[in-house]
């Protein structure tokens, strides 16, 4: 204890020594200033000596108590950074997400007319029950009771225009050479197709053509 007190003593008059006179601390090495502090600062238990003071250090792991609580502090808030996730919109702000434009319509044939054992012109109904407008086409047979395809083809002109969604419109298509040379039941049907020829909707009816039993061949 007495030598302690004897080296703080020479301590404090090096210090007095400095501010009175010009002396050149720069003389002096990093293991000395370590040497002198390790007697001069003395710190009990639960202290421990921190540079040229003391610290606490509770539970002995010769570590202040205050650098622990720093580095425990700073690794609770690495882990509660959460990044959000980017959010993501649909095309139509709908919360079902993207929504995909359909298709789709449905065809009547009204009425099947027969002038002189030909196929005049038919009339028929086309409905756009899809979500965005069609321009129809299409494709007609005939066929005979035995299933034998009687004509077939597409109208040259064909009356009907664009279609919104949720509208309807009827006209009348007919093709070009379709003559009956006899007598009997036939069907026929019309496929609905959309700009680029693709199926949508078919419709078939029946009638019945009498027209040669009118004469007598003999």
């Amino acid at each position: 204890m007495k030598k302690q007190v004897l080296l703080g003593i020479l301590i404090l008059s090096a210090l007095v020594l400095v501010g009175c006179e010009s002396i050149d601390l720069s003389q002096v090495s990093d293991e000395d200033i370590e040497r002198i502090s390790e007697k001069a600062v003395v710190c009990n238990d639960p202290y421990i000596r921190f540079g040229t003071s003391c610290c606490l250090d509770k539970d002995s792991n010769k570590i202040c108590n205050q650098d622990e609580n720093s580095k425990e502090e700073s690794v609770s808030n690495q882990k509660t950074v959460v990044k959000s996730p980017p959010e993501i919109e649909d095309s139509k702000g709908s919360d079902a997400g993207i929504t995909q434009n359909v298709k789709s319509a449905e065809i009547d044939i009204n009425k099947v007319q027969i002038q002189l054992a030909n196929l005049y012109p038919s009339r028929v109904t086309v409905t756009n029950t899809g979500d965005v407008t069609i321009k129809p086409k299409f494709d007609l047979s005939v066929v005979d009771s035995g299933g034998n395809e009687v004509c077939s083809g597409s109208p040259i002109i064909s009356p009907f225009n664009n279609i919104p969604s949720g509208q309807k419109k009827t006209e009348e298509l007919t093709i070009m050479g379709c003559m009956f040379t006899e007598d009997g039941s036939y069907i026929l049907t019309i496929d609905l197709l959309d700009k680029d020829y693709n199926k949508l909707d078919s419709n078939s009816k029946g009638f019945d053509v009498n027209y040669w039993s009118k004469f007598n061949f003999g």
